[in-house]
This record gives C-alpha cells, sequence and structure tokens, in this order.
C-alpha cells in the first residue's frame, strides 16, 4: 500500500518509532530466554509428537511455553479430542492436570496427538509412563513385562 492510498486519518508511524519498537521487542524475548525455565521440557517422544502435529497440520507449541489450564483446554480442541477426550487421556481435568504436572504445553500437547493418533492404541502402560494417571498413581512398569 502506498502512502497515498492510506486513509487520511491512518497513523503514519516513523522510522525511528518501528526501529524503537522492533528493539522492545527484541528485548522482551531476551529477556524471556533468559529467564530459567522450572518446568519440564525435554521429552524422548518429542520426535514422534513432531510428525503428529504435523500430520495434523498442526504446529507444538514453543517448549518454554508453560502448560495452563485456558492453554490445554484450546489445544485439546486443536487436536480434536476435546476437553472431554482429555479426562479420559489423563483422568484429569485440565486445572487438575496442571496442579499435579509441572510440564511445558508442549508436552501436554504431544501427549494429546499420541492420544488422538491412535485411541485405542493408548494403553495404561503409556498413561502412567508419562505420569499422568488419575490420582497421580504410578504403575510398576518392570513387573507388568
Amino acid at each position: 500500500m502506498f502512502p497515498q492510498d492510506l486513509p487520511e486519518n491512518a497513523k503514519q508511524v516513523s522510522t525511528d518509532q518501528l526501529r524503537a519498537s522492533f528493539e522492545r521487542m527484541q528485548a522482551g524475548r531476551a529477556a524471556a530466554r533468559a529467564k530459567p525455565v522450572t518446568f519440564k521440557t525435554e521429552f524422548l517422544d518429542e520426535d514422534a509428537w513432531i510428525e503428529l502435529a504435523h500430520a495434523a497440520s498442526l504446529r507444538l507449541p514453543e517448549k518454554r511455553t508453560p502448560a495452563t489450564s485456558a492453554s490445554i483446554t484450546k489445544w485439546s480442541r486443536k487436536v480434536g479430542i476435546g476437553v472431554s477426550g482429555f479426562h479420559t487421556l489423563s483422568g484429569l481435568s485440565p486445572t487438575e492436570w496442571c496442579q499435579r504436572n509441572n510440564w511445558s504445553l508442549r508436552g501436554a500437547v504431544g501427549l494429546m496427538l499420541e492420544y488422538a493418533a491412535g485411541l485405542d492404541g493408548f494403553t495404561e502402560q503409556q498413561a502412567a509412563r508419562v505420569d499422568i494417571v488419575a490420582g497421580g498413581a504410578r504403575l510398576d512398569l518392570e513387573s507388568e513385562v
């Protein structure tokens, strides 16, 4: 769009204002990257999650994004399982899950993608492996082989 095509009431922004805005944005991002992460961000199944997300035409959230009740609710709908599917998967509501698991949103979405990809193949052993069994109960996977 050319300047002569702008409406009369359009706000004109100078190059200096744009530069200052960009620098503030970059400083905020750098501060966020420098802040220590206090939740789990590394997962063994991450490569599989990336493939599942690609197949579902989704992009996984960044590793540094914490899981919240609202974000889990939003992503459960995006993945196609809904909140009821998330409850079936974890045995917990999104709020309860966030209180019991200190994970990144990427991890939560990865679990939802695994669940959505193979509803019949997602076993209680897999749920225990990722520590999302209702009530926080853990199964001894070594003894069940």
